[in-house]
């Protein structure tokens, strides 16, 4: 490898390092991250998810920074201790975005700590320009 591709390569690396650091990924099933958890805003009703669906308030879903779309998670709101399955089907800037059906099955009305428990990921998961696409709200 000539010394100009390395140095693209390690540059890029550093970065995948550096964007990582900030939002940890997802790697296997049964991995539990210790989040706090924020309400969809009712702005987004009927409008476009990252992963294409149209964002429904009463289906059990959430926006995650880094699963992989139609990936299956527990929420446990640690106050109250009810969990739910949800489906991750957008993206988020936060920790974990839950729609109000969530939301509202687990007790919380604004933001909560909770646990998030990976208990499936997609079969595949290649590139895709919607499976990168970080929704800025």
């Amino acid at each position: 490898m000539d010394d100009f591709n390395w140095r693209i390569w390690a540059s890029l690396a550093l970065l995948g390092s550096i964007g990582s650091a900030a939002i940890p990924p997802a790697t296997s099933a049964d991995e539990v991250h210790h989040k706090r958890a924020t309400v969809y805003s009712d702005r987004y009703i009927g409008k476009r998810t990252a992963s294409g669906q149209v964002y429904n308030p009463h289906a059990k879903t959430a926006a995650h920074p880094s699963l992989p779309f139609g990936s299956e998670v527990e929420v446990t709101n640690k106050l109250n201790g009810k969990s739910l399955t949800l489906h991750i089907n957008d993206r988020c800037k936060c920790s974990i975005d839950l729609s109000r059906c969530a939301a509202k099955a687990l007790g919380i009305s604004s933001t909560a700590p909770v646990a998030v428990k990976v208990l499936s990921k997609p079969a595949t998961q290649g590139y895709s320009k919607q499976s990168t696409k970080i929704a800025l709200r």
